[in-house]
């Protein structure tokens, strides 16, 4: 049995030699060390091209939510328009009566209310106006 050992030990190619990289390049060795560096290049793509879905993805939902501010803001400005017009129209459709003082309070805060300087203008003049007349009617 010794000798069978022997001859194990004796068949083996000293490591680093031409006979040994021969019996390696011959063996499963080359395909595997193939195999782990796929496996390891796979490994790093995959990693990148997630961090990049998830800063793309990032940039995305900012965005949205961007535009859904956005879109918010302006249905608020809009609604707020169409409050105040209906507010200025109101007034001005029961101008022209003997109550007319009771409305400046009311014109005044249209003009106080609004960040648009033709709408400010505009309830500013109505009022203006009201008191004019009423100051000419004896």
């Amino acid at each position: 049995m010794a000798t069978v050992g022997a001859a194990v030990v004796q068949a083996a190619p000293a490591l680093g030699t031409a006979e040994w990289l021969a019996e390696f390049l011959l063996s499963p060795g080359p395909a595997a060390l193939a195999a782990v560096l796929a496996a390891v290049l796979g490994l790093a793509a995959a990693q990148a091209r997630i961090r990049a879905d998830r800063a793309a993805a990032v940039v995305t939902r900012g965005h949205a939510a961007w535009l859904a501010s956005s879109a918010r803001r302006a249905e608020e400005e809009d609604r707020d328009r169409v409050q105040w017009w209906e507010s200025y129209t109101w007034v001005v459709e029961r101008v022209g009566g003997a109550d007319d003082e009771a409305f400046g309070p009311v014109l005044k805060a249209l003009a106080a209310a609004t960040d648009d300087p033709v709408r400010s203008a505009l309830a500013t003049v109505t009022w203006e106006r009201i008191t004019e007349r009423e100051g000419a009617e004896p």
